[in-house]
């Protein structure tokens, strides 16, 4: 069975290590499409995976979310990465929406940047659900995950966290409305826990950022999760695939 892999902000931290874990995983029969802003590091991701499993099809392509690109504009950037790869005998899907960034400031400053942040991590998540659907019709590939790559911040108000904690919880809310709208996908939020990544080391050296004592002393000590722990864990729901579509799943939830 051929499937298909898309991991959208796979230059890096949970993004990279879902593309390289899951080529791990499936070594044959497996094409990619893997999706960043960042060239150079998506490059390096594309070298490691294709020296790991030389059978599957890694493709990259660098897309910018914080531009307004319709779905018509994302459908052909898709395309044209796709023009010679034959889909025909695609029979699974699985979509990793794991892009996003993160601006810490106080709800009267986010005022003047709320609306790239929204784009970033809401607007553009909608447009290429909207291109995916068109792209890959559940008629000819039945079998489809759609998985966003959540945040405990989507149920959370925190000070200086207001664009987060807001266009988390909207893009969360937009997977749960996917999953009523298309019963047929399996739509899942996760929520990966505290890993170390760039957006944790960012949270952690901002004066902004107002974390509690625990975390600062979890993140000091080493006791975060790691991305391979987080990405072994979802892996195993997935696999495992008895969680309820449109629901939200945490690293930390009980087996």
């Amino acid at each position: 069975m051929q499937r298909l892999i898309i991991v959208t902000g796979a230059s890096r931290g949970i993004g990279a290590t879902i593309a390289i874990h899951a080529n791990q995983k499936f070594s044959s029969n497996t094409i990619f499409l893997l999706i960043a802003r960042d060239q150079e590091k998506l490059s390096d991701v594309k070298s490691q995976m294709e020296s790991q499993s030389p059978l599957n099809v890694i493709l990259s392509m660098s897309i910018d979310f914080a531009l307004d690109l319709n779905k018509d504009q994302i459908i052909t950037l898709i395309q044209e990465n796709f023009a010679d790869i034959q889909l025909n005998n695609i029979k699974e899907l699985l979509i990793f929406y794991n892009h996003g960034t993160l601006r810490l400031e106080p709800i009267e400053s986010a005022d003047e940047t709320k609306k790239k942040e929204f784009q970033i991590n809401v607007f553009s998540v909608w447009t290429l659900i909207c291109a995916f659907k068109d792209l890959f019709p559940i008629e000819k590939i039945p079998l489809q995950y759609h998985i966003n790559i959540s945040s405990l911040m989507a149920t959370l108000a925190l000070k200086n966290y207001s664009s987060y904690c807001t266009t988390r919880s909207a893009r969360a809310t937009l997977f749960r409305c996917l999953s009523v709208e298309e019963p047929r996908l399996r739509v899942l939020n996760y929520q990966p826990g505290p890993v170390y990544t760039d957006m944790q080391r960012q949270i952690y050296e901002n004066r902004e950022a107002h974390f509690s004592d625990s975390y600062k002393e979890l993140y000091e000590q080493g006791k975060f999760v790691q991305p391979e722990q987080t990405v072994e864990r979802l892996w195993h729901i997935l696999i495992k695939n008895e969680f309820e579509s449109g629901s939200v799943m945490d690293f930390y939830d009980p087996e």
